[in-house]
């Protein structure tokens, strides 16, 4: 796949590191960020639900970076294994967040 390539919805998938460093550019296109976006999300566990418990994991993510243009580039979401993964539109921005991140633990949600 080339590496500029764009996707319209989020589908390049990434884990959440623990202590992530963020590239210094807007995640969508790579452009100066103007505004640092906090990403939520909340699932419910599957297994827990068949026994009748409810149990919800939840996740955030601070300090995604954005220019003025673009919003809602990467999409953050809560695993059955209660690890947190990213969706990106810019495969290219994953790639860089990827390499600044190669140290790093991939993060757990909390409950």
């Amino acid at each position: 796949m080339p590496p500029d390539t764009i996707s319209e919805t989020p589908k390049f998938v990434a884990p959440v590191f623990d202590g992530a460093a963020w590239p210094n550019a807007c995640v969508a296109r790579g452009a100066a960020p103007t505004r640092y976006d906090e990403l939520k999300s909340t699932s419910m566990n599957v297994a827990a639900l068949a026994l009748g418990r409810v149990r919800a994991m939840s996740g955030t993510v601070s300090g995604v970076p954005y220019c003025d243009q673009h919003k809602d580039c990467v999409d953050l979401s809560v695993r059955q294994d209660r690890k947190l993964e990213l969706k990106w539109s810019s495969l290219r921005m994953m790639r860089r967040y990827l390499a600044l991140n190669r140290s790093r633990e991939a993060m757990r949600t909390h409950r």
